[in-house]
Protein backbone atom coordinates (compact mmCIF):
# COMPACT_ATOMS: atom_id res chain seq x y z
CA UNK A 1 0.00 0.00 0.00
CA UNK A 2 1.45 3.41 -0.99
CA UNK A 3 1.86 6.32 1.44
CA UNK A 4 -0.64 8.34 -0.65
CA UNK A 5 -3.54 6.05 0.35
CA UNK A 6 -2.76 6.16 4.08
CA UNK A 7 -5.14 8.40 6.04
CA UNK A 8 -3.50 9.91 9.13
CA UNK A 9 -5.06 11.41 12.22
CA UNK A 10 -4.49 15.15 12.55
CA UNK A 11 -4.06 14.89 16.34
CA UNK A 12 -1.82 11.83 16.86
CA UNK A 13 -0.43 11.53 13.30
CA UNK A 14 -1.03 7.74 13.30
CA UNK A 15 -2.74 5.82 10.51
CA UNK A 16 -6.52 5.50 10.72
CA UNK A 17 -7.61 1.94 9.96
CA UNK A 18 -11.26 1.93 11.08
CA UNK A 19 -13.85 4.70 11.37
CA UNK A 20 -12.63 8.08 10.05
CA UNK A 21 -13.97 11.33 11.56
CA UNK A 22 -13.72 14.40 9.29
CA UNK A 23 -14.28 17.89 10.69
CA UNK A 24 -15.50 21.01 8.87
CA UNK A 25 -11.91 21.82 7.76
CA UNK A 26 -11.64 18.34 6.13
CA UNK A 27 -9.11 17.24 8.78
CA UNK A 28 -9.26 13.52 9.62
CA UNK A 29 -9.18 12.01 13.12
CA UNK A 30 -9.50 8.72 14.97
CA UNK A 31 -12.89 8.58 16.70
CA UNK A 32 -11.23 8.86 20.15
CA UNK A 33 -8.85 11.67 19.02
CA UNK A 34 -11.65 14.01 17.90
CA UNK A 35 -12.49 14.98 21.48
CA UNK A 36 -13.64 18.01 23.43
CA UNK A 37 -10.73 20.04 24.81
CA UNK A 38 -12.57 20.72 28.09
CA UNK A 39 -14.14 17.35 29.03
CA UNK A 40 -12.07 15.03 26.74
CA UNK A 41 -15.22 13.22 25.59
CA UNK A 42 -15.18 12.09 21.93
CA UNK A 43 -17.34 14.51 19.94
CA UNK A 44 -20.31 13.21 17.98
CA UNK A 45 -22.42 16.27 17.07
CA UNK A 46 -22.57 19.28 17.25
CA UNK A 47 -19.21 20.81 18.06
CA UNK A 48 -17.59 24.24 18.12
CA UNK A 49 -14.11 25.31 17.05
CA UNK A 50 -12.28 28.08 18.89
CA UNK A 51 -11.01 30.23 16.02
CA UNK A 52 -8.03 31.51 18.02
CA UNK A 53 -6.72 28.19 19.36
CA UNK A 54 -8.21 25.64 16.94
CA UNK A 55 -9.49 23.54 19.87
CA UNK A 56 -12.79 21.67 19.58
CA UNK A 57 -15.57 21.77 22.19
CA UNK A 58 -18.74 19.71 22.56
CA UNK A 59 -22.04 21.61 22.77
CA UNK A 60 -22.30 21.17 26.56
CA UNK A 61 -18.81 22.57 27.19
CA UNK A 62 -19.36 25.44 24.74
CA UNK A 63 -22.32 26.57 26.87
CA UNK A 64 -20.06 26.46 29.95
CA UNK A 65 -17.33 28.43 28.14
CA UNK A 66 -19.88 31.04 27.03
CA UNK A 67 -21.19 31.46 30.58
CA UNK A 68 -17.66 31.84 31.94
CA UNK A 69 -16.73 34.54 29.41
CA UNK A 70 -20.07 36.42 29.50
CA UNK A 71 -18.94 39.23 31.88
CA UNK A 72 -15.85 39.89 29.73
CA UNK A 73 -17.86 39.84 26.47
CA UNK A 74 -20.41 42.28 27.87
CA UNK A 75 -17.69 44.64 29.12
CA UNK A 76 -16.03 44.67 25.67
CA UNK A 77 -19.32 45.38 23.86
CA UNK A 78 -20.40 44.35 20.37
CA UNK A 79 -20.12 45.45 16.76
CA UNK A 80 -22.74 47.95 15.51
CA UNK A 81 -23.09 46.01 12.26
CA UNK A 82 -22.78 42.24 12.87
CA UNK A 83 -23.76 42.43 16.60
CA UNK A 84 -21.06 39.89 17.52
CA UNK A 85 -19.13 40.62 20.70
CA UNK A 86 -15.59 41.93 20.47
CA UNK A 87 -12.78 39.69 21.64
CA UNK A 88 -10.12 40.74 24.11
CA UNK A 89 -7.15 42.46 22.36
CA UNK A 90 -9.14 42.79 19.11
CA UNK A 91 -8.76 45.97 17.06
CA UNK A 92 -11.97 48.02 17.17
CA UNK A 93 -12.90 50.96 14.96
CA UNK A 94 -14.92 53.58 16.88
CA UNK A 95 -16.85 56.42 15.21
CA UNK A 96 -18.89 58.47 17.71
CA UNK A 97 -21.17 55.90 19.44
CA UNK A 98 -20.65 53.27 16.74
CA UNK A 99 -18.11 50.45 17.22
CA UNK A 100 -17.07 48.03 14.48
CA UNK A 101 -14.86 45.02 13.86
CA UNK A 102 -12.19 46.20 11.41
CA UNK A 103 -13.60 43.97 8.62
CA UNK A 104 -17.25 44.97 9.23
CA UNK A 105 -17.10 48.63 8.22
CA UNK A 106 -17.88 48.49 4.49
CA UNK A 107 -19.04 50.79 1.75
CA UNK A 108 -22.82 50.50 1.39
CA UNK A 109 -22.50 50.67 -2.41
CA UNK A 110 -19.51 48.47 -3.43
CA UNK A 111 -19.17 46.50 -0.14
CA UNK A 112 -15.42 47.18 -0.06
CA UNK A 113 -13.95 47.25 3.47
CA UNK A 114 -13.28 50.79 4.68
CA UNK A 115 -10.08 50.85 6.71
CA UNK A 116 -7.99 53.97 7.18
CA UNK A 117 -9.17 55.64 4.01
CA UNK A 118 -11.48 58.59 3.48
CA UNK A 119 -15.18 57.81 3.72
CA UNK A 120 -18.52 59.60 3.76
CA UNK A 121 -21.21 58.97 6.34
CA UNK A 122 -24.98 59.19 6.51
CA UNK A 123 -26.24 58.95 10.11
CA UNK A 124 -29.36 56.83 10.40
CA UNK A 125 -29.66 56.75 14.23
CA UNK A 126 -27.36 57.77 17.09
CA UNK A 127 -25.68 54.34 16.90
CA UNK A 128 -25.95 53.38 13.23
CA UNK A 129 -24.82 54.97 9.97
CA UNK A 130 -24.40 54.18 6.30
CA UNK A 131 -20.89 54.59 4.94
CA UNK A 132 -19.61 55.22 1.43
CA UNK A 133 -16.02 54.99 0.14
CA UNK A 134 -14.48 57.89 -1.78
CA UNK A 135 -14.74 55.99 -5.10
CA UNK A 136 -18.52 55.50 -4.78
CA UNK A 137 -19.35 58.92 -3.33
CA UNK A 138 -19.70 60.57 -6.75
CA UNK A 139 -22.23 57.89 -7.81
CA UNK A 140 -24.77 58.35 -5.00
CA UNK A 141 -27.65 60.82 -4.77
CA UNK A 142 -27.05 63.93 -2.67
CA UNK A 143 -29.53 65.66 -0.38
CA UNK A 144 -30.67 69.03 -1.70
CA UNK A 145 -30.75 70.36 1.88
CA UNK A 146 -27.35 69.35 3.30
CA UNK A 147 -25.56 68.11 0.13
CA UNK A 148 -24.45 64.89 1.86
CA UNK A 149 -25.09 61.41 0.46
CA UNK A 150 -28.46 59.71 0.61
CA UNK A 151 -28.42 55.94 1.08
CA UNK A 152 -31.35 55.39 3.42
CA UNK A 153 -34.88 56.76 3.21
CA UNK A 154 -35.37 59.83 1.08
CA UNK A 155 -38.06 62.47 0.73
CA UNK A 156 -38.98 63.76 -2.71
CA UNK A 157 -40.23 67.34 -2.55
CA UNK A 158 -40.28 70.08 -5.15
CA UNK A 159 -38.73 67.61 -7.61
CA UNK A 160 -35.61 67.16 -5.44
CA UNK A 161 -34.37 64.55 -2.95
CA UNK A 162 -33.97 65.38 0.75
CA UNK A 163 -33.22 63.58 4.00
CA UNK A 164 -36.43 63.65 6.05
CA UNK A 165 -34.79 66.05 8.55
CA UNK A 166 -33.37 68.34 5.85
CA UNK A 167 -36.60 69.51 4.21
CA UNK A 168 -37.18 72.70 6.23
CA UNK A 169 -39.14 75.90 6.10
CA UNK A 170 -37.02 78.66 4.57
CA UNK A 171 -38.35 81.23 7.06
CA UNK A 172 -38.40 79.48 10.47
CA UNK A 173 -36.16 76.43 9.76
CA UNK A 174 -38.75 74.02 11.18
CA UNK A 175 -38.72 70.56 9.59
CA UNK A 176 -41.60 70.05 7.17
CA UNK A 177 -42.71 66.48 7.82
CA UNK A 178 -43.74 64.11 5.01
CA UNK A 179 -47.40 64.41 3.92
CA UNK A 180 -47.64 67.89 5.51
CA UNK A 181 -48.89 70.75 3.31
CA UNK A 182 -46.39 73.51 2.51
CA UNK A 183 -46.17 76.36 0.01
CA UNK A 184 -43.41 77.34 -2.40
CA UNK A 185 -42.14 80.91 -2.72
CA UNK A 186 -42.10 81.39 -6.50
CA UNK A 187 -39.37 84.06 -6.41
CA UNK A 188 -36.84 82.08 -4.31
CA UNK A 189 -38.19 78.57 -5.10
CA UNK A 190 -38.04 77.74 -1.36
CA UNK A 191 -40.58 75.94 0.86
CA UNK A 192 -42.58 77.55 3.66
CA UNK A 193 -44.45 75.71 6.41
CA UNK A 194 -48.14 76.36 7.11
CA UNK A 195 -47.32 78.67 10.08
CA UNK A 196 -45.06 80.95 8.00
CA UNK A 197 -47.21 80.91 4.87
Amino acid sequence: MSDQNIVKCKKCQLEITNKIITNDNSDTFHEQCFACKLCSTPISDPYFTDKETGYFYCAKCEVIRNDQSKPLRESLGFCSLCYKYFRQNEDILTIDLERYHIGCLKCTICKKTINNEKYHREKMTSKLSNYCCEDCFEKVDKCNGCNSMMLGQTLLAMGKNYHANCFKCFKCSEIIKPNTPYSINKQTNTPSCQKCN
